[in-house]
């Protein structure tokens, strides 16, 4: 019985979505100061204590960077909210980190982006683009790539767009367990 809860588990990991408490981390890197990371999320149900914040500034040693949560509103994406400088989300941020720390979220899909400072949305709605869009050269000054950490974490069903490789690495093995499992009861029987 506590091998087949350990692969209806691990299913359920292998979908993307967790219950209750959902904690899902992004991370990437930007090639110029007017790169914007783009993270789909849905929200399954109705959330309670959104929390979604970055732990990328490293005390000065990577970019500063800016959070914009956008909701789907037909073909396009509706600002929600956006932050520059709010490191007490939680731990693992330094000053000029982002974050935002919403008490309820409607379920729906919802585009979370990630840029440096100062290349902010130009606007309520997407389509109007960012800042930098129309640079033609940047004028990046960070040695190396600049390295990005996103994260979400709310009270309620949610699920990225892509799950990440190890979801899917987990969610096969727990596939596994519960098919061994089967094979053995029907050898046993």
């Amino acid at each position: 019985m506590k091998k087949t809860k350990l692969g209806i588990a691990a299913l359920l990991a292998m979908t993307g979505t967790l219950a209750q408490a959902s904690v899902l981390d992004f991370s990437g890197t930007l090639s110029s100061d007017k790169d914007v990371a783009q993270i789909s999320f849905t929200a399954l149900e109705d959330l309670s204590n959104v929390l979604l914040w970055t732990d990328s500034y490293s005390s000065g040693t990577n970019l500063d960077p800016v959070l914009t949560l956008w909701s789907q509103l037909g073909d396009d994406w509706q600002q929600v909210a956006y932050n520059d400088d709010n490191s007490s989300i939680a731990s693992g941020q330094t000053s000029w980190d982002s974050g935002l720390s919403l008490s309820s979220l409607s379920a729906g899909n919802y585009l979370l982006t990630l840029s440096a400072f100062p290349n902010f949305a130009n606007g309520n709605l997407l389509s109007q683009g960012y800042n930098y869009d129309s640079q033609t050269s940047t004028s990046w000054t960070l040695n190396g790539t600049p390295y990005w950490q996103a994260h979400i974490s709310a009270e309620g069903a949610i699920t990225a767009a892509v799950p990440e490789p190890e979801t899917y690495a987990l969610g096969l093995l727990g596939l596994g367990a519960l098919l061994l499992q089967r094979r053995r009861q029907k050898l046993a029987a």
